[in-house]
């Protein structure tokens, strides 16, 4: 297990994958034999994503896009997203302001602030000023884990719409 969570081997698989000029799909981990039907099943269907462009493809990384593209009407995938979200949409469009990138850039540092703010070159006051900002437009408290999961779901359901080039109305 250690071997596998290791980012070595997962460079490793990459350098192999570009050598050879293909793509590796690798499924979770798995012991029993009568496993391996499912393990096959999800790396064929990780396979198909449209939203995974890199030569090596872990399947535990693609399982929300799965999860999403098991949903039969593609149509209700806008609903998943927060009103928060669409919000800030609306706010970054109508003022010329960056929030709705700040907001996706904080959730995917997992909530830290100095990587945030490296990630987006910008001082860490502007990052702790443009939060409080989300919280005012939205109402929406980031310090709350549950809060931080729902929205960060948000952004994999707008990203994963877009890789599939499905529509997305606020």
């Amino acid at each position: 297990m250690p071997t596998y969570n290791n980012p070595e081997f997962k460079a490793d698989l990459a350098t192999i994958a570009d050598r050879a000029n293909c793509r590796l799909i690798v499924s979770n981990q798995y012991t029993r034999p009568e496993d391996t039907i499912a393990a096959y099943a999800v790396c064929s269907r990780t396979a198909k994503l449209k939203s995974q462009p890199t030569h090596v493809t872990m399947c535990e990384d693609a399982f929300f896009d799965l999860m999403l593209a098991q949903v039969d009407h593609a149509e209700i995938l806008p609903f998943f997203i927060n009103p928060a979200v669409k919000a800030l949409m609306d706010h970054d469009a109508e003022n010329k302001t960056e929030l709705l990138p700040t907001m996706d850039a904080y959730l995917e540092s997992g909530e830290n602030l100095t990587h945030t703010a490296r990630q987006l070159f910008i001082h860490l006051n502007t990052l702790r000023y443009r939060l409080k900002h989300i919280s005012d437009i939205t109402g929406i408290d980031l310090k709350d884990a549950e809060t931080c999961f729902k929205l960060g779901a948000s952004f994999k359901v707008r990203r994963y719409l877009n890789h599939n080039k499905l529509t997305f109305t606020r």
